[in-house]
């Protein structure tokens, strides 16, 4: 027994000990051909192994296979390539029909699967794909007779995978495979658990599975994929099937990404900023029999919460069904969601728009899908916002149907509703190799409409507030209307429609053309409108109209900038036709536009407004550079009933115009550029018209004019004056035409006036100016040559009666009367703007009483101070020289200094006198020179007059007075006559109002004190008489107070004359004091009657004679010297103010009545002349007749008159 199992064991051992050592004598490579021969009959597989090939039995079966390849027969690349397989199988098992792989090693394998481009798996042979027919249709074999298999350990090490989809020749490769998988049994449960790169991501698997319930035909799996250096996570737990070779699968699925574009980047090197956000979807996937089904969908996608569903029909089937729901009840940001590329497109920032590429279409000429996709998406937002742009309750549904694409949308937005439904059709359809399609030959239609839109919300978003300034009117305005069109890759076109903006209604049809310079049609209408509000700027909104200085200076600024910036994206086609426009209280019936913007051309067929009360203004023409102003070619006409209203609608302030312009016409031209723009405007308006051509230079700048002819023509100067005075008055003599030429031309900074020429009636004027703009302020230069020059006629100076120039003021006259010099400041402001350097040459200069024949002047003013160095002419057959200056402050209301010097060498003293006091004080002839140094400093007119001072001398010879003759009297009172003594009162009147007196000499001092001229020194001598001057002139007041008194050389016992002239200055009245010489004359009546009667009757009348004249005794009355009482000075009477009076003559006396008693009586003091006699009494009803009284005897009195008389006739 013992031998028997000592030989049994031995045997043994020489068994295993040949099944260990037997293997490694064999040379197991002169098999592989045999092997790779049935691997490839059983395959269908070419099959070759470049290594050894190593087989063993003991310890446990193995075999070793070094460089296998594997490839699909046509194809040029291997299916299967790897350097080392080693499998190994346990023993043990074997005997119970078990297969329990121990290990399967695959070192360096490189598997390459592809799909061909029908979609067909190219690793698929007629030989595997027979036996697959074949184990369909065998049936089944029990379990039991088959071989149970397991594998405890699959490691792959350094392996590569690569799957490529020929169709778009985009191959998903796994690099660096290193895996570990474990098989329990055939019908699982699996485990695998590894890592391996996709593209530059690393990532790592753990897959489990249970055993597959052969009922069900399915397992339960747990899966995740994880990508560490992306930081994200897929995973999978549910239930996974394998039937008929088709996988089936449903299960919880989540996606987590803390950033999904590191994802992107490690799996593709592409890197896309707008996906870097955090992304996580967990819902249920179900993918069976082609379909595909995401359902309870949870979305948050960088922080965006939203709920999806996703459907998709028929994988395999081309078209391909998907179907896609989402939905948010969060806020939904959509710029957070959408590609930089799509955000810069809705970029309308300056820098955005330059960065923009041009449009090549509206939309595309031909699109392209990979795959062949019908479908439809459901979306549903209780909000989402987009930068500035908000909207809710938005619904969208669209829809896709072979090459169809439909959409209905509709959201509240901009506090109204939005709608818009539109359809995208492709006439063609084109299957490519790859399995996609491509549409072509595509036309959009759309129909849309807005209710009741706050535009300014509408605007902000897109406009900068600079922008939006310009609308601010109507910004607060309600949006509605419709639009609809159609759209094909070259061209949109809105069809004719109405929009609502506001309380307005317009028409408006429109065509947008894409080529290499777009094309943008636009026709807009309306039926009324209120242009008022969208001509009015923000600031003159709710405000007056802007000042026109102001409005002038800012639009020059503006329209220049406006000019270089002007810039249209497209060329622009507009048509514009408003009817019944209003504009601030004005209707117009029509307002029109017709033109063109090609690039920066403009191009106006016709423009402008028209309406039945013959307003009508056109424009037509064009601008070759609207950049540049060159090319211009502008013609712009215009008539209006009154212009002011018209002006007025297009809030032009028009308060410091005229006020009565009425009605008006405008014909103007412009052509050149904007260096020398040649213009002829002619302009027709308050029966006047101004005719002009020149050239306008420096538009885009500061516009200057050059070249310029100018001419003005009105028949009635006064009018014309009217316009800039409306108080202005003058003289019949200026009621005629005015007609006004001038030339001007530009140097540098420098214009100059040539050729002027003016008439105003038969004044003429002419001359040449230059204005000089280069200094610190404008410098005027000329020369003029004047003819005869009414100053006052044409200033509309009021004069008085006597040709008194008299001041205005806007304080009201008071009771005491009006005030002549006005007490506002005087405003030098103006003497600040420009220097001036004036020469000038006159026939005549007249001036209220002041005529200047021959004159010579020259003005210089140069900072502020204003200097006369010369007024020379010829007055009253004499000469004048004059001198002034007048110095201002640059601050206001600070005072002003005046002087000036006059030096008149044989001037008419009636001329001087009248020159100064306005009035005919004096009528005389003869020359007189006078000196005169005056000045004055205030800061008011008033002012001036009161702190005028000065001094002056006067001298004449050959002096004669008209108005008296001294002469007479003095020979009258000498030696008298009987007629001259019976008249003697009636020769003194006369004596004052007629005739002449000459004085030799004479000579007077002035002096000027705070306004009041006195005469220190005033005597006029000659041989009949002497007259000196008492009392002053009061400038302040505008009075005069001088008394003349007049000495008879013969007789020298003749009593002084006085004659009082008082009252206003222009105006004053006349006093002749004639007491003294009445008593001088009674006493001389009275020696010359008792020498008359006592010669003729010699003493026949004694008694009643000496009773009569009072005396006794004596016969004769010896004459005896009459002492010359002195005359008391008479207050004259104050003189009305208004209207003043003509200068009065010396009215002659009334005669003096003869004394009624017989003793004279002192006279009383004369009254003046000029008083105004008394109305006479009505008469008193005549008296019943009486019976006849008897006659009573004369008186002694009358029987001497009755004596006397008949005495001097007998004389």
């Amino acid at each position: 027994m013992t031998r028997a199992l000592i030989i049994v064991f031995s045997v043994l051992v020489l068994v295993l000990g040949a099944a260990v050592v037997a293997p490694g004598f064999v040379d197991w490579n002169k098999y592989k051909a045999p092997i790779v021969t049935q691997i490839e009959a059983a395959t269908g597989y070419q099959v070759a192994i470049g290594g050894d090939l190593d087989m063993a039995v003991l310890p446990f079966p193995r075999v070793n296979i070094n460089d296998l390849s594997i490839t699909v027969p046509g194809e040029t690349e291997p299916l299967v390539t790897l350097k080392t397989a080693s499998v190994s199988v346990a023993l043990g098992p074997l005997f119970k029909k078990q297969l329990q792989i121990n290990s399967v090693e695959l070192k360096n394998p490189d598997v390459r699967l592809s799909v061909d481009a029908q979609g067909q798996p190219v690793w698929m042979t007629p030989t595997i794909q027979q036996r697959i027919e074949a184990g369909r249709s065998a049936p089944a074999a029990s379990t039991d007779a088959g071989l149970a298999m397991s594998i405890d350990d699959v490691r792959i090490t350094d392996g590569n995978f690569t799957f490529n989809d020929r169709r778009t020749d985009k191959p998903v490769k796994l690099t660096d495979i290193d895996m570990n998988v474990t098989v329990d049994s055939m019908a699982g449960p699996f485990a695998l658990n590894g890592g391996a790169r996709y593209g530059n991501a690393l990532m790592k698997v753990d897959m489990k599975s249970a055993r597959l319930d052969a009922a069900a035909g399915n397992a339960p799996v747990n899966a995740t994929i994880i990508f560490p250096e992306a930081g994200t996570t897929i995973n999978f737990a549910g239930v996974a099937g394998l039937k008929d070779g088709k996988i089936d699968l449903q299960g919880e699925t989540g996606f987590k990404s803390a950033n999904l574009s590191q994802l992107l980047v490690a799996l593709t090197g592409k890197d896309n900023p707008a996906l870097a956000k955090g992304v996580d979807a967990q819902g249920v996937v179900t993918f069976a029999n082609d379909n595909l089904a995401a359902r309870n969908m949870k979305l948050n996608i960088g922080g965006q919460e939203a709920s999806a569903s996703l459907e998709v029909a028929g994988l395999k089937k081309r078209p391909m069904n998907v179907s896609l729901s989402i939905t948010a009840d969060k806020p939904v940001d959509v710029k957070s969601l959408l590609p930089a590329q799509v955000i810069a497109a809705t970029d309308t920032s300056v820098e955005g728009q330059k960065k923009k590429k041009p449009l090549q279409s509206f939309i595309p000429a031909s699109l392209t899908v990979p795959l062949d996709v019908n479908g439809k998406i459901d979306v549903r937002l209780n909000a989402a916002s987009f930068d500035k742009l908000a909207a809710q309750n938005i619904v969208l549904s669209a829809t896709k149907t072979d090459g169809t694409f439909a959409w209905d949308a509709a959201a509240d937005m901009f506090g109204g509703k939005i709608a818009e439904k539109g359809g995208l059709t492709y006439a063609t359809q084109t299957r490519t190799a790859a399995g996609g399609v491509t549409y072509s030959e595509p036309e959009m239609k759309f129909a849309a409409t807005v209710q009741n839109i706050d535009i300014e919300d509408s605007l902000s978003p897109f406009m900068t507030a600079a922008q939006l300034k310009p609308l601010a009117p109507v910004l607060a305005d309600k949006l509605g209307g419709s639009f609809s069109g159609t759209v094909t890759p070259q061209l949109i076109t809105l069809v004719p429609a109405t929009v609502t903006v506001g309380k307005e209604t317009l028409t408006y049809s429109a065509s947008y053309k894409m080529a290499a310079r777009s094309l943008l049609t636009l026709a807009l209408g309306a039926e009324s409108f209120d242009a008022g509000r969208w001509l009015q700027t923000p600031q003159q909104a709710g405000q007056q109209a802007v000042s026109t200085t102001e409005a002038t200076a800012k639009n020059k600024a503006q329209i220049a900038e406006m000019a270089k910036k002007f810039a249209l994206p497209v060329d622009m086609q507009l048509t514009l036709a408003l009817k019944n426009v209003a504009m601030r209280g004005e209707k117009y019936d029509d307002v029109f536009f017709v033109g063109k913007v090609t690039g920066d051309r403009l191009e106006i067929e016709k423009a402008g407004l028209r309406d039945a009360a013959q307003n009508n203004v056109s424009i037509a023409g064009t601008l070759g550079s609207v950049n540049k102003l060159q090319d211009i070619d502008l013609t712009i006409a215009g008539t209006t009933p009154d212009a002011l209203k018209m002006l007025a609608s297009f809030n032009v302030d028009t308060k410091k115009l005229p006020q009565n312009i009425g009605r008006a016409e405008l014909s103007s031209e412009f052509k050149g550029q904007a260096d020398n723009l040649f213009f002829v405007l002619n302009l027709k308006a308050m029966q006047g018209t101004m005719e002009s051509s020149g050239s306008l230079t420096n538009l885009l700048a500061t516009p200057q004019v050059s070249g310029l002819n100018i001419r003005v023509r009105h028949p009635s100067y006064v009018d014309v004056m009217r316009i800039f005075n409306p108080t202005f008055n003058s003289g019949v003599a200026m009621r005629k035409s005015l007609d006004l030429f001038a030339s001007m031309n530009r140097t540098d900074k420098v214009y100059k006036f040539t050729e002027m020429q003016a008439m105003i009636g038969d004044i003429k004027a002419t001359g040449n100016l230059d204005i000089n703009t280069a200094g610190v302020r404008p410098s005027v230069k000329g020369a003029l040559q004047l003819g005869a020059v009414p100053v006052d006629e044409l200033l509309g100076v009021q004069t008085g009666q006597k040709g008194t120039v008299r001041a205005t003021t806007s304080v009201p006259a008071t009771t005491t009367g009006d005030v002549r010099w006005s007490r506002n400041a005087i405003n030098t402001a103006w003497m600040w703007k420009f220097d001036l350097d004036l020469t000038a040459t006159a026939a005549s200069v007249s001036y209220g009483q002041w005529v200047v024949e021959n004159a010579d002047f020259a003005v210089v003013m140069k900072d502020g101070a204003l200097n006369v160095t010369r007024l020379n002419g010829k007055v009253g057959g004499g000469t004048m020289a004059l001198t002034t200056g007048l110095k201002s402050s640059n601050n206001e209301r600070q005072p002003v200094a005046v002087n000036a010097t006059a030096k008149f060498t044989d001037v008419e003293l009636e001329q001087l006198v009248r020159g100064f006091s306005g009035s005919r004080l004096l009528k005389a002839r003869g020359p007189v020179s006078m000196d005169l140094n005056v000045s004055s400093s205030g800061i008011s007119p008033a002012a001036l007059i009161f702190d005028l001072k000065g001094t002056g001398k006067s001298s004449g010879k050959d002096i004669v007075i008209d108005g008296f003759d001294l002469a007479r009297l003095s020979r009258t009172l000498a030696a008298p006559s009987s007629s001259g003594t019976e008249n003697i009162s009636n020769i003194v009147n006369a004596t004052m109002a007629g005739g002449s007196t000459t004085f030799d000499n004479f000579a007077t001092d002035i002096v000027i004190t705070e306004g009041v001229v006195t005469f220190p020194k005033f005597r006029l001598e000659g041989e009949e008489a002497a007259l000196a001057l008492d009392g002053n002139v009061n400038l302040p007041l505008w009075t005069v107070d001088l008394t003349s008194i007049i000495k008879l050389t013969e007789p020298a016992d003749a009593p002084e004359l006085r004659v009082a002239f008082k009252g206003p200055l222009d105006n004053p009245g006349q006093t002749f004091g004639k007491s003294a010489m009445d008593s001088y004359i009674q006493q001389m009546i009275g020696s010359k009657v008792q020498e008359v009667l006592q010669d003729k009757l010699d003493g026949a009348l004694d008694g009643k004679l000496q009773q009569l004249l009072g005396g006794g005794g004596s016969t004769r009355v010896p004459a005896a010297p009459i002492k010359a009482p002195v005359t008391p000075p008479v207050q004259a009477p104050v003189a009305p103010q208004a209207p003043a009076a003509p200068a009065p003559t010396v009215a002659p006396a009334e005669p003096v009545a003869a004394p009624q008693a017989a003793t004279p009586e002192p006279a009383p003091e004369a009254a003046t002349p000029e008083a105004a006699a008394p109305e006479a009494a009505p008469a008193a009803p005549a008296p019943e007749p009486e019976a006849a009284a008897p006659a009573a005897a004369p008186s002694p009195e009358q029987e001497l008159m009755g004596i006397m008389q008949g005495l001097i006739e007998g004389n």
